[in-house]
This record gives C-alpha cells, sequence and structure tokens, in this order.
C-alpha cells in the first residue's frame, strides 16, 4: 500500500496529473493480494480524489484435475450502495475476473472497467453550494433575514440548480458565506 502512496504522490507532482482520469492497477506481486488490501488501496485513492479505477490481481486456483489462473477485476462506486452511499467509500466490487485454464481464456462477465460512476438518481444524497446576492442571478430578500440561508428566494442560477437537484434527486442545502459581499 506503501508504494501505490508514493507512486500517487509522485504522479501528482507532473503537470499533466488528473485525478479524474482512468486508473489501471495491476497488483502482480509475490506476496499474497486480499481483498483487504485492495478495499485499502481504493480507499487511499479515494483519499486522492482518484475514483475511476480498477484493480486488478491473480487469483491461483489448482486442483487435481487442472490448473486455473484468474485476475479478479475490483472498483468501487461512490453512489451506489453497498459500494458506495453519497460520495463516501464502504466496500470494494468484483466487477469481472479473466480466466486462463485448460479451455481457453476469457472475462467472464465481459463488463467494461468504466462504467459511469455517478447514476442520475443520488437518492437524497446532499448537494451543498454556497452563494451570495448578485441579480439577476441569485435574488435574496432581506425582510426573511439580511445575510442568511432563508433569504434566498430566487434568480436564474438558484432555479438552475433547484432544477439540476430535482432532476438528480439530490437534497439542496444553500449557504450565504459570513461576512459581507
Amino acid at each position: 500500500i506503501e508504494d501505490v502512496r508514493q507512486q500517487v504522490k509522485t504522479l501528482e507532482t507532473y503537470s499533466a496529473w488528473n485525478p479524474r482520469g482512468k486508473f489501471v492497477l495491476c497488483l502482480f506481486t509475490d506476496i499474497l493480494v486480499t481483498q483487504d488490501i485492495v478495499r485499502e488501496i481504493l480507499r487511499l485513492l479515494f483519499n486522492c480524489e482518484i475514483v475511476n479505477v480498477v484493480v486488478m490481481f491473480p487469483y491461483y486456483e489448482t486442483d487435481s484435475l487442472n490448473e486455473t489462473s484468474t485476475v479478479n477485476v475490483y472498483t468501487w462506486f461512490p453512489y451506489v450502495p453497498p459500494s458506495g452511499s453519497c460520495g463516501k467509500f464502504q466496500d470494494i466490487v468484483l466487477m469481472d475476473s479473466w480466466v486462463l485454464n485448460a479451455s481457453g481464456e476469457h472475462f467472464l462477465q465481459n463488463t467494461p472497467f468504466f462504467p459511469s460512476k455517478v447514476p442520475n438518481d443520488l437518492n437524497g444524497c446532499p448537494m451543498r453550494a454556497s452563494t451570495f446576492e448578485f441579480h439577476p442571478f441569485i435574488i435574496c430578500d432581506e425582510k426573511l433575514g439580511k445575510g442568511t440561508n432563508m433569504s434566498i428566494v430566487d434568480g436564474l442560477e438558484i432555479r438552475l440548480i433547484y432544477w439540476l437537484a430535482e432532476a438528480m434527486k439530490m437534497n439542496l442545502i444553500l449557504r450565504i458565506p459570513p461576512g459581507n459581499f
């Protein structure tokens, strides 16, 4: 896990660094890779704002008749239980497995590695926004409390953000920052 942390720190120093990119992490090592290690690696990458990532690691199975090699492919989904909830990491998901045995090699599910991580329905997850009065985009009513969250009543951007929150089924939380703007 420390090696992954160091590699991410190195990548962050590059001018082309983009945590919104697509990452494939292959763990081919002498140590036994467990789901707990994959979970910790995905949690580490999430803390570095890396979400579009798959982690692959081998799993070997031998019985008396044949030998099967498998590469398991894991990821997580920030807004889909049980993997995630409202952008909080909860658990990993086995997306697919590549199998090599005497009869050939193939993916079991043939699942795309990078499906959309943000669903259209966010099931009431909070969306927090901070704003201040700026006609005609943000309109406040001082009678409802000067500089308070309740004073935000209308405006082009307010309508847009309410529409977006409604369309994606998010719980909108508007805040006015303290101070004079």
